[in-house]
């Protein structure tokens, strides 16, 4: 259960003059501390800090001026705009610098249960952290921003059950990239390549890019560019190869009619079938059958 913090910040852990920062509601669950607050300042503000706790803050509105940030203690790391929503590492040293303006944000300190948060990170994971496009995430808190505003019934469980859902977002949001952060040089498993081809030789429609993507563990994007590095050919181009080769050794059976050969290779329409045969084949089904005839 959740219960009410005492009127300090649970998210900065020491205070900047530079700042003027008022915490207008808190509240504190077995996940994670949330906070809503406002923050002014009427220079601009260059901080440089880390939290022994990693934490998710959304600005509600559009950030003053255009913030940036860098880990000085990641090697290599470049200077970033900072977008409406971010992700800070526990641990993590932000240098970041400041417009100034005023913002109301809301943000989740997430306890140290969380474990598997405090990790080693990518520079392409904390890069993506700095300004997060998740439109899922962005729901979930500004559903807590106005959990936090206005308190319906039991909004003390509500909070920690969206706390809960937004700490499970962010581990598939770390999946995501780091299967995507492989070296360029990565291809598809053997296995993985084999379950493609025998679900492109099966009867009907063939699976589309997303679905064997997904049955894959990959984001579309990503499995279209190991599908390339290993085959040597787009996912698009690879499909219709193979049905069209499929198709020849089911053309040499003449009791078949090419009706049913075209929906036994994934096509729609005879139609459709016999304009992507005859571009690999440089001759329609039927020209092709007679060949096989004689």
């Amino acid at each position: 259960m959740a219960e009410r913090l005492p009127e300090t910040s649970i998210l900065l852990g020491k205070p900047h003059d530079d700042l003027r920062f008022v915490v207008r509601a808190q509240q504190q669950t077995s996940i994670a501390g949330v906070e809503l607050h406002d923050i002014q300042h009427a220079t601009p503000v260059l901080l440089d800090d880390h939290s022994g706790q990693a934490f998710m803050d959304l600005s509600i509105g559009a950030r003053p001026g255009q913030p940036t940030g860098c880990y000085p203690d990641i090697a290599g790391h470049q200077v970033h705009r900072i977008g409406e929503m971010m992700f800070i590492p526990a641990h993590q040293r932000l240098r970041s610098s400041w417009q100034g303006g005023r913002q109301r944000s809301v943000c989740i300190l997430f306890n140290r249960a969380n474990d598997w948060m405090d990790r080693d990170w990518t520079a392409r994971e904390l890069d993506s952290m700095l300004d997060m496009r998740d439109g899922t995430m962005r729901a979930v808190m500004l559903r807590i921003a106005e959990e936090l505003l206005q308190p319906g019934f039991e909004s003390s469980l509500m909070i920690e059950a969206l706390c809960m859902q937004m700490a499970v977002l962010l581990r598939r949001q770390w999946q995501r990239i780091g299967v995507e952060s492989l070296d360029d040089g990565a291809t598809l498993a053997s296995r993985q390549l084999s379950s493609i081809k025998e679900r492109l030789d099966c009867p009907g429609p063939s699976p589309s890019l997303v679905e064997l993507a997904r049955s894959c563990g990959l984001s579309t994007r990503h499995f279209g560019r190991l599908f390339r590095q290993t085959t040597g050919r787009s996912f698009t181009d690879f499909a219709v190869e193979r049905r069209i080769e499929r198709a020849k050794a089911l053309l040499t059976d003449s009791s078949v009619p090419i009706k049913q050969i075209a929906w036994q290779c994934g096509f729609q329409t005879a139609a459709a079938f016999s304009v992507a045969f005859r571009s690999m084949a440089g001759m329609p089904p039927s020209a092709f059958r007679a060949t096989r005839r004689h």
